[in-house]
């Protein structure tokens, strides 16, 4: 088994310490100020305590520590969108970037591409905030597993997956069993399929939208110009002679 590097420095210090002999503690304390890597080891034990206190001390007092693997870390660990700030290297480290998009979705913009493209990183990120989806490769918002695990967090999250995933009849129906009103994320030819409106309305009898009035028979009253104090022509307003309806709209009903 290898022998950690920081434990062969320590044998290394102590052997050294030992040839001092019978130097003054002043001395020894002189020479330990100035021991090589002593002054790193102290520059990143005070980045470390401050990007505990605030991540975003990664751009402050720790800013030279952007490629440190443990304060970069500790850094996600208190706030996930310094991954923005850190070193290319870990942006695409896989560990870091789960450690991010698990305490915030949205951390998985500043992911490395091929992160983006994976799986469980764009899962972790979803399960978090169902806005991430926006942010994951292509094949993953055609990936009907992810979709659906991003609109169980919220239903606009469809808004984000790919228009041939929304064309599928088979996904569509599994999604408006789930929540009636991803119906209307889905394409023209299914939010007018009988069979797959009629599953969103039994989930949610609100998932079916109203239809423009636009092409539809409505009463208008025959006073015109309207009269003053009225609120002029338009549907589904009053006319101001008569107080009758002009183009009420009719309810809401199943396509065909």
């Amino acid at each position: 088994m290898p022998v950690a590097r920081s434990v062969l420095r320590a044998v290394a210090v102590s052997r050294f310490f030992d040839s001092l002999g019978g130097a003054s503690d002043e001395v020894k304390r002189l020479v330990w100020a100035f021991l090589p890597g002593r002054r790193e080891d102290d520059d990143a034990r005070r980045a470390l305590a401050a990007v505990r206190r605030d991540g975003m001390q990664l751009l402050g007092a720790a800013a030279g520590f952007a490629g440190d693997r443990e304060v970069v870390l500790c850094a996600v660990a208190q706030n996930a969108l310094v991954l923005g700030y850190a070193s290319e290297a870990l942006r695409g480290d896989r560990c870091v970037v789960l450690a991010a998009v698990r305490g915030n979705g949205h951390a998985l913009q500043y992911a490395a591409e091929h992160l983006r493209a994976d799986r469980e990183v764009v899962l972790a990120a979803v399960g978090q905030t169902c806005r991430a989806l926006e942010y994951a490769a292509e094949p993953l918002r055609t990936d009907p597993g992810v979709v659906l695990a991003a609109s169980a967090q919220d239903v606009l999250a469809l808004q984000f997956a790919s228009g041939a995933l929304l064309a599928e009849r088979s996904f569509v129906l599994e999604a408006v069993a789930a929540n009636g009103c991803a119906l209307r994320h889905a394409s023209k030819a299914l939010r007018d399929d009988r069979g797959v409106v009629a599953a969103a309305v039994a989930q949610n009898a609100l998932a079916l939208p109203s239809r423009p009035l636009a092409g539809r028979r409505t009463r208008t009253c025959r006073c015109w110009p309207p009269a003053r104090g009225g609120t002029g022509g338009r549907a589904g307003t009053t006319c101001g002679r008569c107080r009758s309806w002009r183009g009420a709209a009719p309810a809401a009903t199943l396509p065909g």
